[in-house]
């Protein structure tokens, strides 16, 4: 299942296990859903598979705003197709949702046992029919979408990667958030870079959570060139001494490289996927690298 979107529209499409678009989803493997609010386009950013087969699509509409000083103004917005890619009418208003400018972007999604409905990066609930909650209820997370910056914990807290200004150089940090969005002050994570060195600018993209409740964070260090960084942390947020070289390590492809997506295998093992840039040439390449667990 992908989604994406643009020029106002979600758009979802979903493959066949040989990676063909599923003729049985939408139209041919593909289903978009305008927003007509949305004059400054809609762009779908998470994707979650509920339980019983339903898709749950979060993302953004942009409106225009009403001042110079902004132009325009980021609601959320979400959408619920059934198994089959049709809206699920039930849901919102005839199966899409646009809420409100204090929501904003929505990067992931988490449901509970009863449906409810828990987006990130701003701590927000939603009912399961889509109705935006006044509040946050904690509840166990029992089904999540794996977004970039942002990860949901079972327990209903959350992860979100930021980053720390030292000195001149930028480093990565992840904070844990209670689920009513309150920072949890017990997880201790200090900045760090993916080099254990204060050389170079430090950026995360993307966060995963293993089994066992450790973390792995993948980013990018530039430092004249660009490589990928990777780093994991245990589960009360210091860095895993046995992970690479004391809990960070970067690769190195053309010296132009990102990692923008993380993975954690059945096995343990750990695949960080973003892109390489050849400078001479200038052609960007799709680049992977697998960490042993």
């Amino acid at each position: 299942m992908a989604a994406g979107g643009g020029n106002g529209d979600f758009t979802v499409a979903r493959f066949t296990t040989a990676g063909i678009l599923d003729p049985a989803f939408g139209r041919g493997g593909v289903v978009t859903t305008p927003f007509p609010q949305a004059a400054d386009g809609a762009v779908a950013d998470a994707v979650l598979l509920e339980p019983n087969g339903d898709v749950l699509v979060g993302g953004e509409a942009s409106v225009p705003g009403t001042t110079r000083n902004q132009p325009v103004v980021e609601l959320g917005a979400l959408a619920r197709y059934t198994p089959a890619g049709t809206l699920d009418t039930s849901f919102g208003t005839g199966g899409i949702v646009q809420s409100t400018a204090s929501v904003g972007n929505i990067g992931n999604l988490g449901i509970d046992a009863a449906g409810d409905i828990f987006v990130l990066p701003v701590h927000a609930e939603f009912s399961p029919a889509g109705q935006l909650d006044s509040g946050v209820t904690p509840a166990a997370i029992t089904a999540s979408s794996h977004g970039r910056f942002s990860a949901f914990l079972p327990t209903g807290q959350s992860l979100i990667i930021s980053t720390a200004q030292i000195g001149r150089v930028a480093e990565v940090q992840v904070k844990r958030f209670n689920a009513d969005g309150s920072i949890d002050t017990t997880f201790n994570n200090p900045p760090f870079s993916f080099t254990g060195t204060l050389i170079g600018h430090q950026g995360g993209s993307a966060i995963a959570v293993q089994p066992d409740g450790k973390i792995v964070v993948v980013g990018q260090d530039f430092a004249g060139t660009s490589l990928f960084g990777a780093a994991r942390l245990n589960a009360n947020g210091s860095l895993d001494s046995g992970f690479g070289h004391a809990g960070v390590l970067t690769t190195n492809f053309q010296g132009d490289d990102s990692a923008g997506a993380v993975l954690i295998q059945p096995n343990g093992a750990i695949v960080s996927i973003g892109f390489s840039e050849n400078k001479t040439t200038g052609a960007v390449d799709t680049a992977l690298a697998r960490y042993l667990g």
